[in-house]
């Protein structure tokens, strides 16, 4: 799965008519192809040179176009309609839905929610991030945040929110100032596919790292703050407990503002 991550995120960022475009359009559409061709094959199907397909390779996280081809294997087996609900009913589908808020509500606890809730309404550097569906729950959560406290408190805080494996990967590098970083990841394996099997992020002294998942009892990299839904395996609404989890935390931070300012105007 990680190198459909890793491709999808190329087509949705890069300009059509650019290398990284071509190639990854290349292999999304030609996974069977691929499992049998060579670094020479490829180069010649995109019309690039063999040292253009290894940079790219590498820029991927591989080590070489060999291990990329490797992840096509099993990507090529993968198969959406295995992750759909139990069942074949509207209503089954509907039932698989429900049981994930009782899931949530046994799961996620009120301290949690409002020590990550304490910690947005403090840090002035703040990114949001995930891969595929998960990002569009770091983006609800990025636009929630800001009208919430533009409202109620405004303040000058920076909020990124990165769905690029290679930008997340480079923001990681890169930061220098104390920030929290909120990742929420629906299999839980967000770390694994940016940084490989169980290597952390190294993260500025005074920084908080968070991960919010459906399905990591427990986080494969040392985190400050792991909330985990309880939903395990069960994609019924895919990336539902997460969005369920996101307005959770919305309505704490709401309650801390709104608390914070009838004492100071009492």
């Amino acid at each position: 799965m990680r190198l459909s991550v890793f491709l999808v995120g190329l087509l949705n960022s890069e300009p059509a008519d650019s290398v990284n475009h071509i190639l990854a359009s290349y292999i999304l559409n030609h996974l069977q192809e691929m499992v049998h061709m060579g670094l020479g094959d490829l180069a010649e199907q995109c019309q690039v040179s063999k040292a253009t397909v290894s940079r790219f390779c590498r820029a991927l996280g591989y080590r070489d176009f060999y291990e990329l081809k490797y992840d096509c294997y099993e990507l090529e087996g993968y198969v959406p309609s295995q992750i759909v609900a139990p069942g074949n009913s509207d209503r089954a589908f509907l039932q698989a839905v429900n049981q994930q808020t009782g899931q949530l509500l046994s799961h996620v606890s009120q301290k949690d929610l409002d020590r990550l809730a304490q910690a947005l309404l403090r840090y002035e550097n703040i990114a949001f991030m995930g891969h595929m569906e998960s990002g569009d729950v770091a983006l609800m959560l990025q636009h929630d945040f800001y009208c919430l406290t533009d409202h109620i408190n405004p303040t000058d805080r920076v909020i990124r929110v990165m769905f690029r494996p290679l930008e997340q990967q480079q923001f990681f590098q890169s930061l220098r100032e104390p920030t929290l970083v909120v990742v929420f990841s629906v299999e839980g394996h967000f770390f694994q596919r940016l940084f490989g099997a169980n290597r952390a992020p190294k993260l500025p002294a005074g920084s908080m790292l968070c991960l919010l998942t459906s399905n990591c009892p427990k986080s494969p990299v040392p985190v400050q703050l792991h909330i985990d839904t309880g939903t395990k395996n069960d994609f019924s609404g895919r990336n539902l407990s997460l969005m369920l989890l996101e307005h959770l935390l919305i309505l704490h931070c709401q309650r801390l503002l709104e608390s914070d300012s009838s004492s100071k105007s009492s």
